[in-house]
């Protein structure tokens, strides 16, 4: 496994034995390292080039570890960057105040070689298996939401189809059903109803005659006025079309 494949690294640290020491135990290891000096230092580097996971002093110069941390999880390059706290502050309220800042784990100094790996390890494969979940997840929602739209686009495609045999079937009143859908909408925006409400406001109205096509043809073309049974026979009409509409739900 090459240095890539293993992670990059960025160790900051004031004292530069600390610094050497600590680089090199991570170059033996496999790991792409670069080294800061300087809290100031550290940050360019970090937000120039992010790194994989930061292990951070806290008592440096000018720029402490803590203003370091909060820095890198202020800015959106960073923010989710894994902190390692590396530090020979051993109070308990300074690890506290570490994790407070978003650090993940804290290593006190003397450190053992192995215990300083295995979190490194342990961090590094966190960070990657999350941004795996966050890719699985945004590969899911880019997938659903495509599924979401062809959907749509079927369902549109079937009730202008619809309305179009309607229209058909009942040339006296074409366009009827599409000038109901319109007005709908246009009061619905008056109402400030949202966009999903809108939607299905322009579909109830362009398929609000669908119970048209169980009236015989016949009638609805007829030239001459409609007898008394002929006329009761299109008042069905609208509980026919919610027969048949009434296991659909558009949200």
């Amino acid at each position: 496994m090459n240095t890539n494949e293993m992670g990059k690294i960025l160790a900051v640290d004031d004292t530069p034995a600390s610094l050497r020491l600590l680089t090199d135990i991570l170059k033996d290891e496999g790991y792409e390292v670069r080294s800061a000096i300087s809290g100031k230092l550290a940050l360019h580097a970090a937000i120039s080039n992010p790194p994989d996971l930061v292990l951070l002093d806290i008592r440096m110069p000018e720029m402490d570890g803590f203003e370091v941390c909060r820095r890198l999880k202020a800015d959106p390059a960073t923010c989710d960057v894994p902190v390692i706290f590396v530090s020979a502050a051993s109070e308990v309220s300074e690890k506290l105040q570490g994790f407070e800042f978003g650090a993940v784990d804290y290593v006190t100094k003397p450190y053992q070689r192995e215990e300083l790996l295995a979190r490194v390890r342990t961090h590094l494969e966190l960070n990657r298996l999350r941004n795996k979940l966050e890719e699985a997840v945004e590969e899911r929602t880019i997938a659903l939401k495509a599924s979401e739209r062809k959907l749509r686009e079927s369902l549109f495609g079937s009730i202008t189809a619809l309305a179009a045999i309607v229209e058909l079937r009942d040339p006296y009143t074409a366009g009827h059903q599409h000038r109901v859908a319109r007005l709908a909408v246009g009061i619905g925006k008056v109402l400030q109803m949202s966009e999903d409400r809108l939607e299905g406001l322009y579909l109830a109205g362009v398929v609000h005659d669908v119970g048209k096509i169980q009236v015989p043809a016949e009638i609805l073309s007829m030239p001459r006025r409609l007898t008394e049974i002929e006329f009761n026979l299109i008042r069905q009409h609208p509980q026919s079309g919610y027969d048949i509409l009434k296991t659909t739900t558009v949200r």
